[in-house]
């Protein structure tokens, strides 16, 4: 159970918000380690009747029960997939530990670390650019229970991106996926727990793929290439609709090439900056204009997740720290968060969070439930790590006044480690997903 260090819990919040992050199994590591290396785990914190509890615990993935088995690494990291032997490590190596490991299928092996999403049949599930959606649930207390890889019913035998978009509207779950091996890349569409569409595409330098939103199959030739005028890294999209006019805009921190920042994630990608990109169907034109605000680095961007398919007023984003300062190694120092208004096209508040205080992904959480209440009525939740105390927090802020002040802050028994993404899934979801397994 937390404590409370200021503040108070609302007394009508109930739900769970959950982060998932990389948590190497086996320490210190024996293999040449990336970021995206570390074995899933889910930080859950359960708030129902104004307390909270936290938890947390490993997904027990296929990979990680061999290897806990095996006693130490087994499987390739990422971060031995780099020089001249890579393409062979790839195609030879991998292919050959899966296949004495025993797990039948590639997509079952990596580790289910980046990214939760809640789908419309009410499965939570952790993914990774490289591998079959993890599926996992809550408890009654909110601790992480492991249930396996969802195949969506044997329809599904690739890799689902880390980032599914889900219109709780129409019930679908829109994606895209990619094998390396197979230098392969799809979009697909789920609905009733089956994928029911998969629409080869094609990589190149930015371009937009325009596939419609229709009833019936989507195939290769409903799929219009608008190529954007300049080369660009797009991580992660925070809101995107149909304006007015029959364009298509979208709101997303764009990084260009920059030299210097060979070492950094994205390799050789200069900090990421919010902007407003313009897509003309009509014309097959591209534009990607800058925002007041866009000076500030930032990343991990949200919408309240009911507003995804919809139209919606206001967004989130970490703030990031200078990379100029820090050499680009500040890409998960989030050091405040950025509030944008998608109708003024500006930034339109700041949170800074106290010097030496890590944020992280601002989720946001609505202050009833999914499905009431305006566009920014509700709270940021994430967790907080003091580098000089030493200490974690779990805290939620006002996502309207975006006061520095947090609504509630409460002590965390032990550090959270850095991680990636988070949601919150509130009480009904929170009951569906439980009932599903009980």
């Amino acid at each position: 159970k937390l404590t409370l260090k200021r503040g108070r819990l609302p007394a009508n919040l109930a739900g769970a918000y959950l982060r998932i992050g990389p948590n190497v199994a086996h320490w210190p590591p024996q293999k040449r380690t990336r970021v995206f290396d570390g074995d899933g785990m889910v930080h859950s914190v359960r708030i129902l009747n104004g307390e909270a509890v936290y938890h947390c615990d490993y997904l027990e993935s296929p990979r990680l029960l061999f290897e806990r088995e095996y006693g130490r690494e087994w499987f390739l990291r990422l971060g031995e997939f780099w020089g001249k032997s890579s393409m062979a490590k790839i195609l030879t190596v991998n292919p050959h530990k899966i296949r004495l490991s025993g797990i039948e299928h590639a997509n079952e092996t990596p580790t289910p670390n980046t990214a939760i999403q809640y789908t419309p049949e009410g499965k939570l599930w952790a993914l990774n650019e490289g591998g079959a959606p993890f599926e996992f649930y809550l408890d009654k207390d909110g601790c992480p229970r492991s249930v396996g890889y969802d195949k969506l019913g044997g329809t599904l035998s690739e890799n689902v991106s880390a980032h599914p978009k889900v219109d709780f509207s129409t019930g679908e779950v829109i994606f895209h996926g990619r094998d390396v091996g197979k230098n392969s890349f799809y979009m697909g569409r789920a609905s009733g727990g089956k994928l029911v569409d998969r629409v080869p595409l094609e990589e190149a330098k930015l371009r937009f793929a325009v596939v419609p939103r229709k009833q019936g199959p989507v195939g290769e030739g409903d799929v219009t290439w608008i190529e954007a005028p300049e080369a660009a890294e797009i991580v992660h999209t925070c809101y995107g609709y149909d304006d007015d006019n029959g364009k298509i805009v979208l709101w997303t921190p764009v990084g260009r090439y920059k030299e210097g920042f060979e070492d950094t994630i994205l390799g050789g990608m200069g900090p990421t900056k919010m902007h407003r990109v313009e897509i003309d169907v009509a014309a097959k034109a591209v534009k990607i204009e800058a925002v007041p605000g866009s000076e500030r680095p930032t990343e991990f961007p949200r919408v309240r997740d009911d507003r995804v398919g919809g139209r919606t007023r206001y967004g989130y984003s970490g703030q990031q720290g200078d990379p100029l300062v820090s050499g680009g190694s500040a890409e998960f120092e989030f050091t405040g968060v950025l509030k944008w208004d998608f109708e003024e096209k500006r930034l339109a508040a700041v949170l800074e969070l106290p010097e030496g205080v890590i944020g992280g992904e601002p989720v946001f959480v609505p202050a009833e439930q999914f499905g009431k209440g305006g566009d920014d009525d509700g709270y940021i939740a994430l967790f907080l790590w003091n580098a000089a105390k030493g200490e974690s927090t779990f805290a939620l802020f006002d996502a309207k006044t975006m006061a520095a002040e947090p609504v509630a802050e409460l002590a965390v028994p032990c550090r959270v480690p850095l991680g990636f993404h988070a949601h919150w899934v509130d009480e009904p979801q929170f009951q569906r997903q439980l009932a599903s397994h009980s």
